[in-house]
C-alpha cells in the first residue's frame, strides 16, 4: 500500500528510520491536504488475495496507513468470502504504523496477525509525523501495541531490515521502554506528545514472547519452535546481563552482552572470550 519509501540522509545505516513523504494511504488527509491513494485499490487486490487465499498461501500485506489497513482487511474478508472457512490462514499485515482501534478488533475477529517492528515507533522520528500528519490526534496513536493485547490479538514482531536494525535485543528495548534506541536524548520529558505514547509499552516478557512464539506461530511453526518445551527445537541464546533482574532500561546495549547462542540445540555461535 506503499507509494514510495525515502531513507532519511541524515541517519547512518545502522540506525535509519523510513521517512514519511506521502508513503501511506490515509482515512484523512496529509497536513498538506494531499490525499494519495493506494498502489493496490480493491479491484486489483481482491482477486490477487483470492488466487493466494485459494491455493492455502499466506499473504502478507504492507500496510503503513488507516485506510490500507482498512483496506487490506477487506482483501481478507473477501478472501474468506470467496474460499469459505479454511482452518488455518494465517495471514498477517506488516507495520500498521497507523490504525484505529475498530480496526484492531476487526484485525483480531478475522484472525489476521500484526506483524509489528518495534524500532519504528521510536519517538526520535516524531518531528516527521508531525510534519507530515500535521500535529493532531493520529500523532498520539502511532504504533499503539497495547491495544492487541487488550484485544487478543495474535501479534508478531520483527526488526524489518534493512530499513532498520536487525538485532531483537534493542527492538526490544523500544517496545518495552517506548524511549529513543537512535536518539536517546533527543526526546526530553517536556514533550507531551512522547510522553503520550509511552502509554503504549509493554511489559518484558510480552515481548519476548511476541518475538518468539508470536513469530512462530506466524509462520505455523509453533509445534516446531518459538518455545522451550520438550520435542521442541532449542533456539536460545545466552546474556551476560539480566533484563530481569537488571531492569529494561539495559537492552539498548544488550546485544553487545549475547555470550553464545544455540539453534536447534546446537551451539552455533560463541563471543571470541567466552570461547575458553
Amino acid at each position: 500500500m506503499e507509494l514510495w519509501i525515502r531513507e532519511s540522509d541524515s541517519t547512518a545505516p545502522e540506525t535509519s528510520q523510513l521517512t514519511i513523504r506521502c508513503t501511506a494511504f490515509l482515512t484523512k488527509p496529509y497536513a498538506d491536504g494531499s490525499t494519495p491513494g493506494p498502489i493496490w485499490p480493491p479491484s486489483k487486490l481482491f482477486p490477487v488475495v483470492d488466487l493466494a487465499d485459494s491455493l492455502d498461501l499466506q499473504i502478507a500485506i504492507h500496510a503503513i496507513g488507516d485506510a490500507a489497513v482498512d483496506n487490506a482487511l477487506d482483501a481478507f474478508e473477501h478472501a474468506i468470502e470467496a474460499n469459505g472457512p479454511k482452518p488455518d490462514r494465517r495471514n498477517r499485515i506488516e507495520h500498521l504504523e497507523m490504525v484505529t482501534t475498530a480496526s484492531i478488533k476487526r484485525l483480531t475477529k478475522l484472525g489476521v496477525i500484526a506483524s509489528l517492528q518495534p524500532t519504528h515507533a521510536d519517538p526520535a522520528g516524531l518531528d516527521n509525523y508531525r510534519e507530515m500528519l500535521g500535529d493532531d490526534e493520529r500523532v498520539e496513536r502511532l504504533w499503539p501495541t497495547t491495544e492487541y493485547i487488550d484485544e487478543g490479538s495474535h501479534v508478531a514482531f520483527g526488526s524489518d531490515p534493512p530499513s532498520a536494525p536487525y538485532p531483537a535485543l534493542p527492538n526490544i528495548y523500544s517496545a518495552t521502554t517506548r524511549k529513543s534506541l537512535t536518539k536517546p536524548h533527543h526526546c526530553t520529558r517536556h514533550d507531551a506528545r512522547v510522553l503520550a505514547l509511552e502509554k503504549y509499552k509493554i511489559p518484558l516478557e510480552t515481548s519476548i514472547r511476541f518475538y518468539s512464539l508470536g513469530t512462530a506461530y506466524s509462520t505455523r511453526d509453533e509445534s516446531e519452535y518459538g518455545s522451550l518445551e520438550p520435542g521442541k527445537q532449542a533456539d536460545f541464546c545466552i546474556l551476560n546481563t539480566d533484563p530481569f533482574g537488571d531492569g529494561v532500561m539495559g537492552l539498548r546495549e544488550a546485544q553487545d552482552t549475547v555470550r553464545e547462542t544455540w539453534m536447534a540445540g546446537d551451539r552455533v555461535w560463541v563471543r571470541e572470550e567466552s570461547a575458553a
